[in-house]
């Protein structure tokens, strides 16, 4: 019991980290068309974190391994969403990554309890309160 609320707040931790550096809030505004003319617009808000598959340095086992797979997917799990994974190519390299997506009312309740418990320190903490004060007013009407 105690090693898996130790693992428990780790999931809390890794949310807040990822968060900092591989996360972002984005609102999408996209244009409501009836017969080809823009009627009105549509809000979209995602969360999302992005983070390559593999940690670059080796890891034992017993601590996770290399792959951010688990820990993703412990993530996805607590905000009720997919986990993704993306390829994509640049040149001669080839990009492997995983994606964490809040895109519904439920996911993104869960991301507002989590940040507004938990707060970033960061200019990303800005685009955070847009972002959720627009979820609010979203989801409330």
């Amino acid at each position: 019991a105690y090693e898996r609320n130790v693992y428990g707040r780790l999931i809390f931790y890794y949310l807040g980290g990822t968060s900092t550096f591989d996360g972002n809030f984005s609102i999408n505004l996209i244009d409501r068309k009836k017969k080809g003319i823009i009627t009105s617009k549509r809000v979209q808000t995602f969360f999302r974190i992005e983070l390559r598959q593999d940690y670059h340095r080796d890891v034992p086992t017993y601590l996770g391994g290399t792959s951010y797979f688990d820990i993703l997917t412990k993530i996805a799990r607590y905000l009720n969403v997919n986990l993704y994974s993306r390829t994509r190519e640049k040149g001669e390299k080839i990009f492997y990554a995983f994606i964490v997506m809040s895109h519904n009312n439920m996911s993104h309740k869960k991301v507002i309890e989590y940040f507004d418990k938990f707060p970033l320190y960061s200019s990303k903490h800005l685009a955070y309160k847009d972002w959720s004060y627009l979820v609010k007013k979203k989801y409330s009407s």
